[in-house]
């Protein structure tokens, strides 16, 4: 949890488990301070490093300040930040960091090896008023258990109204609202010749669609949570996708569809990775009503989506109907 005006947060609030994240915690027990260190590799990549005094190895219960440090080396810096692909930090502070730890509870597996731990975390940036607190619940790795589709499909989902789409043949039906810069805010139907370079490929949990209009960058992917190892029938709740950057979240699957136009970047300076990465990400579901295979290839598939562009209300929606020919 965040205040108003704390960098590292920047005043959000953010919950991870194993139904949402891959968490990892370690420490390092032979420099000169005790190094402990965590991270949450979910919809964001975050990872929090504490220095602790030297007396405070092994770990043990009770209430410590942290060692304020501005950087212990280029990418690895006291305090917790979201970081980006490549593993470097962007939010950490500028300065140094102050703070506590409070330690609840601790085991070792073994030493120089954490079994579990229980720890309360506030820190701040030096200068700053606003802080950034955690909690720790940590019982040893525990694999991540993604949840799968949801089936049957809710009813209450979108579907293009009566008389919108052809009644045979393969079609891609797309319904812009006004101000969503992927569609352009109109509605268009892709059929016929319109089609006939589309391909359809599925590799492992991944689904795309490619380019299928002459001269613009239409397609898109839909792709399956870790849970699963290919797609299958059911609802796909809260998707996530930035074709730009690295695509669907491995962990928790997402989806994309791309056309003339783009999610734009944020306002201000561009200084910030992950800002830049998650105002230009597409947000939204899809639904697999029908997916066949045969030979190891799809060779049928109905799917409904609906993404807007992070930050925005104004919603693309599409019908993919595709037999292959």
């Amino acid at each position: 949890m965040s205040d108003v005006g704390d960098n590292m947060g920047q005043g959000q609030t953010y919950e991870y488990t194993k139904t949402n994240a891959d968490i990892h915690v370690s420490i390092d027990e032979s420099l000169g301070y005790q190094y402990l260190a965590f991270e949450a590799d979910g919809w964001d990549k975050w990872r929090g490093v504490i220095l602790l005094p030297a007396a405070v190895r092994p770990l043990k219960l009770g209430r410590f300040d942290v060692v304020s440090d501005v950087s212990i080396s280029p990418q690895t810096r006291v305090g917790i930040a979201p970081r980006n692909g490549a593993g470097g930090w962007d939010r950490s502070c500028p300065g140094a960091t102050t703070g506590w730890v409070d330690i609840k509870s601790v085991t070792y597996a073994s030493p120089g090896v954490l079994g579990s731990l229980s720890m309360d975390v506030e820190l701040r940036c030096v200068g700053s008023t606003s802080a950034i607190r955690g909690i720790v619940e940590w019982k040893g790795y525990e694999a991540p258990a993604i949840p799968g589709p949801v089936s049957p499909i809710p009813a209450s989902l979108w579907s293009p109204g009566p008389g919108t789409t052809p009644a045979t043949g393969n079609y891609v039906y797309l319904e812009s609202q006004p101000g969503d810069p992927v569609g352009g805010g109109v509605a268009h139907v892709f059929a016929g010749a319109e089609l006939a370079s589309m391909s359809v490929t599925e590799i492992g949990r991944r689904l795309s669609f490619s380019q299928f209009v002459p001269g613009e960058p239409r397609a898109g992917e839909f792709f399956a949570m870790a849970s699963l190892t290919q797609l299958q029938a059911g609802y796909y709740p809260n998707m996530r996708g930035q074709p730009a950057v690295w695509g669907p979240n491995q962990l928790l699957g997402g989806m994309y569809w791309t056309g003339p136009g783009t999610c734009p970047p944020p306002p201000g300076p561009s200084g910030d990775q992950l800002a830049y990465e998650t105002a230009s990400m597409h947000e939204g579901w899809f639904a697999i009503d029908r997916i066949e295979r045969a030979s190891g290839a799809v060779q049928a598939v109905d799917v409904r989506f609906e993404q807007k562009c992070v930050g925005s209300s104004a919603m693309l929606r599409g019908k993919i109907h595709w037999v292959r020919p």
